[in-house]
C-alpha cells in the first residue's frame, strides 16, 4: 500500500493510459461508490420481480433453475439467434451496418482457459468475419447453460458492442490509418461496449425473465472495479472508514460486485498489479454517456443514428477528445459562413487555454462580442474578427474573418500553428488567417520579421491544433 494522499502521479498516468483522459481520481472514487449503490437498488427491484421478497442470491438460484438451455449445441444456437436478432433490429434504425458486418460468428471456445467471453475483429480484407468466443468452462453436451446472465454479454461483445465498433474501423478505408484500425484504447473500447449494454436496456431488450438482473450484475462488477482499483492504489478509505487490504478487496468484489467466486482472487490480483486498467470499463461508459448527453443538449433535433455513425467513424481515441471530435464531425460549420468559422476558431483557442489551466469562460454580450481567455471574436461591419490577447487583427476585407496570433515566448499560443506541417517560429512572427481558401502567414525570414498583410498561401486545415480544421 502506498499511503499516498490525493492524486498520486503514477496512478494518474496509469489512468490516462487506460482512458485517454485526465480525471479527478478522488471524484471518480466517490462516483464509483454512488454508482454501485444505484445499481444495487435497481437489482433489488429486479430480484423482487423474479420472486417476491427474494434476495439477489435467491433470485439468481431461481433463474438458474428456469432460464437455461441444455447442451452446447443448443447454447450455440441461442447465441447465434440473439446476435442475428440484434443486427436485424438495429440496422437502418439506430445504425447503418455495412453488409460485411451483418455477419458475425458465435464460436464455442472448447478447451479455453478464459473465464469470460471475448471478441476477435474481422480480418483486414473482411474475408474472416468478426467472432464472439464463448468458453464452455468444463460444461458438456448434457449440462445446462444459463441464458439470463448471458444476454447482456451478447450485446457487449457483438452488436451493438465491440463488433460494430471494431468493424466500423475496419470499414473506414483511408479515413483511418492502419494504426488506428489496430490500436485499442481501453476506456474508449470497453466504455463503448458497456454503452451498448445500456442502449439495449434503453430499447427494452431485457424483457425476458432475469435478463435485466443479469445486465445489472455485470454493471455492479464494473463499478466495484472502480472503487477497488482507485481505493487500493491511492489508499483512500472505504465508506466505513476502514483501509483497503487484499482480503477486503476480495470481499467487496464478491459481495458488492457479484463476481463469481472462482474469479475473485485472479481479478483482485490483476487490480493490484495493473493500476488504472479496471476503471476503464465503467468510467469509459460514463464518458460515452456524457458525450451523448452533451450532443443532445445542443440546439436542434438530436439524431441518435447520426450520432452513432459519427461516434464509430472516429476510430479509437481518448475520452478527453471524444466530445470535441464528435462535435467537429456532427456540427461542422458551413465553410462559407464566417460566423460559424469564427466560433470554431474561438472554440479551439478556448481548448488550448483549458489545457493550460487558464480561465476560458466565454460570454456573449449584447454588442455581439464572444470572449474567451485567449481571444475575442467581434462581429463587426466587416464580419467577425478575432482579437488575441488584446492585439487587434489586421484590416479585413468585407466579410472576411481574420485571426491573428502574436507569438510570445511562454505564451499559450507558442505551439498553436503548424502550418502545412512546417513549423513556424511563433515567438517572433504574427499569423493572420482568412477564411477557407485564404490562409495568410508570414515569410520565414530573419527572426523578428513581420508579415505583410495580404500575403496568401494555400489553405491549411489542421484540427489537431484546434484552429481551422474542417
Amino acid at each position: 500500500m502506498r499511503g499516498a494522499r490525493g492524486t498520486d502521479r503514477h496512478d494518474a498516468v496509469a489512468a490516462r493510459i487506460s482512458l485517454g483522459a485526465d480525471i479527478d481520481l478522488a471524484e471518480a472514487y466517490e462516483w464509483g461508490w454512488a454508482e454501485l449503490a444505484r445499481i444495487e437498488a435497481e437489482m433489488a427491484i429486479e430480484a423482487d420481480k423474479v420472486s417476491a421478497g427474494a434476495s439477489l442470491d435467491e433470485a439468481a438460484s431461481v433463474l438458474d433453475q428456469t432460464e437455461y438451455v441444455t447442451g452446447a449445441d443448443a447454447y450455440l444456437a441461442w447465441l447465434k439467434d440473439r446476435q442475428d436478432e440484434a443486427v436485424e433490429r438495429l440496422d437502418g434504425v439506430l445504425f447503418d451496418i455495412a453488409p460485411p458486418l451483418r455477419r458475425i460468428e458465435a464460436v464455442l471456445a472448447r478447451g479455453s482457459s478464459s473465464g469470460a467471453a471475448y471478441y476477435t475483429k474481422p480480418s483486414e480484407d473482411l474475408a474472416r468475419p468478426g467472432r464472439t468466443w464463448w468458453p464452455l468452462g468444463g460444461r458438456g453436451d448434457a449440462d445446462r447453460f444459463q441464458t439470463w446472465s448471458e444476454l447482456s454479454t451478447v450485446f457487449h461483445e457483438g452488436v451493438p458492442g465491440h463488433h460494430l465498433q471494431a468493424g466500423a474501423a475496419m470499414m473506414a478505408g483511408d479515413g483511418l490509418s492502419r494504426y488506428a484500425k489496430s490500436v485499442f484504447v481501453s476506456g474508449h473500447g470497453e466504455g463503448w461496449a458497456l454503452y451498448a449494454e445500456r442502449l439495449a436496456d434503453e430499447l427494452g431488450w431485457f424483457g425476458e425473465p432475469g435478463t435485466r438482473l443479469g445486465m445489472l450484475s455485470g454493471s455492479a462488477l464494473r463499478a466495484a472495479r472502480v472503487v477497488i482499483d482507485i481505493g487500493v492504489h491511492l489508499d483512500l478509505p472505504l465508506p466505513d472508514g476502514s483501509r483497503w487490504t487484499f482480503e477486503r478487496a476480495c470481499d467487496v468484489l464478491r459481495e458488492r460486485g457479484r463476481a463469481e467466486p472462482h474469479r475473485v482472487h485472479a481479478e483482485v490480483v490483476r487490480y493490484f498489479g495493473w493500476p488504472g486498467q479496471a476503471i476503464s470499463y465503467k468510467l469509459g461508459e460514463r464518458g460515452w454517456l456524457s458525450a451523448r448527453e452533451q450532443a443532445m443538449r445542443r440546439p436542434g433535433e438530436f439524431d441518435l443514428k447520426r450520432w452513432h455513425t459519427a461516434a464509430l467513424s472516429l476510430g479509437p481515441i481518448g475520452l478527453d477528445a471524444l466530445t470535441e471530435e464528435l462535435a467537429r464531425v456532427l456540427f461542422r460549420p458551413v465553410v462559407d459562413d464566417p460566423a460559424h468559422l469564427a466560433q470554431r476558431t474561438l472554440d479551439g483557442l478556448r481548448g488550448q487555454d483549458a489545457r493550460r489551466h487558464r480561465d476560458a469562460d466565454g460570454v456573449l454580450d449584447p454588442r455581439g462580442e464572444f470572449g474567451a481567455g485567449a481571444g475575442r471574436v467581434r462581429f463587426g461591419a466587416t464580419g467577425p474578427v478575432l482579437h488575441v490577447h488584446g492585439e487587434l487583427v489586421h484590416p479585413a476585407l468585407p466579410g472576411q474573418m481574420q485571426l491573428e496570433v502574436r507569438g510570445q515566448r511562454g505564451d499559450a499560443h507558442d505551439q498553436l500553428l503548424d502550418l502545412g506541417r512546417e513549423q513556424v517560429d511563433p515567438a517572433q512572427d504574427d499569423h493572420v488567417v482568412g477564411p477557407p481558401g485564404d490562409l495568410l502567414h508570414p515569410p520565414h525570414g530573419a527572426r523578428g520579421a513581420r508579415q505583410q498583410p495580404g500575403q496568401v498561401a494555400s489553405a491549411v486545415a489542421d484540427h489537431r491544433h484546434g484552429l481551422l480544421g474542417q
